[in-house]
């Protein structure tokens, strides 16, 4: 049995192919294992449902140096 994120996947990566997203390799035309959409397909498949849900709509900002 399928993991829910392979699940979603299955479904999502061939409309990623279509819509020419960047988490999609052109030679492969499989997920790129550094794409946000791999990271979040291993988040749901490891259970982290809430870091998946969290990712998507409140990404971490990066940091800035303070200025003294």
């Amino acid at each position: 049995m399928k993991n829910l994120g392979d699940k979603i996947a299955s479904v999502a990566t061939p409309i990623a192919r279509a819509l020419q997203l960047p988490c999609v390799d052109p030679v492969t035309q499989e997920l790129r294992p550094e794409s946000k959409c791999s990271k979040r397909r291993a988040m749901l498949n490891e259970g982290r449902y809430a870091d998946a849900f969290f990712d998507i709509f409140w990404q971490s900002k990066p940091t800035q140096p303070k200025e003294e």
